[in-house]
């Protein structure tokens, strides 16, 4: 099937995840036109990341966002690791850091559409849904992408293609073949909200990291939570939640 040619842009970023979205609306306050491409029809809703730490304040800074981004989040006021049973392992507080170098946290499903918002407001900027990049490709003066989407198929044509679609980046095959040299984590990773009544009365630094010894095996998972709160954010391996 032939693919329809739109015209050249400068920059294409697939994915729309924090790190596009981020990039994109740091390109497009500098004048440089940016689209992202996302496979999916909506933003990633899943409950995962919650922390950012001073390089990703500086950062949010840098793109104008973290006034929003620090008023929609809560601060942390530590983080500990403590055994199974409670028992404190080591910690560091947070009580006595400036604002600004405290960390904030604010999950990525409503990080991630707090920074469109800001992008689409953006006139070089622009966010295409239900676009899935299915094969890339350049020559000695422009690089293109081959998109599946709502209209069909087509190409769009850039100057520069950034991929940051994820752990099963379709870019990162293409540049480098199935073999990409690194290490694939074999367990799963779990990330649900939690109510935990009385989840405030133990004092835990607001990220709880817990240590279990399974057998010869180490397990992990913490526990995030805001004071006052009863909902909280378990994550860890399969293996340990469960």
């Amino acid at each position: 099937m032939g693919t329809a040619k739109e015209d050249k842009i400068n920059v294409i970023v697939v994915g729309a995840g924090p790190s596009g979205l981020l990039l994109a609306l740091l390109l497009a306050k500098q004048g440089i036109e940016v689209t992202v491409l996302e496979k999916s029809s909506e933003y990633d809703k899943q409950p995962r990341a919650s922390f950012y730490s001073l390089p990703a304040i500086h950062e949010m800074k840098r793109a104008g966002i973290y006034e929003e981004v620090s008023e929609r989040a809560f601060h942390a006021n530590g983080v500990s690791w403590r055994y199974i049973d409670g028992t404190r392992i080591a910690s560091i507080r947070a009580d006595d850091a400036t604002p600004d170098a405290k960390m904030v946290s604010l999950p990525l499903d409503e990080l991630i559409p707090l920074i469109a918002s800001h992008l689409e407001k953006q006139a070089r900027g622009k966010i295409l849904l239900s676009h899935e990049v299915t094969a890339i490709g350049q020559d000695a003066s422009e690089a293109w992408v081959d998109v599946k989407c709502p209209e069909g198929e087509k190409r769009i044509s850039a100057s520069y293609i950034v991929g940051c679609d994820g752990g099963s980046s379709k870019i990162r095959r293409e540049l480098f073949g199935s073999n990409f040299p690194g290490r694939t984590w074999d367990q799963q990773i779990v990330a649900t909200n939690v109510f935990y009544p009385g989840l405030a009365k133990h004092s835990w630094e607001t990220s709880s990291n817990f240590l279990g010894n399974e057998g010869c095996e180490v397990t992990t998972f913490s526990v995030i939570h805001e004071w006052g709160q009863e909902l909280a954010r378990l994550g860890g391996s399969k293996e340990s939640i469960y």
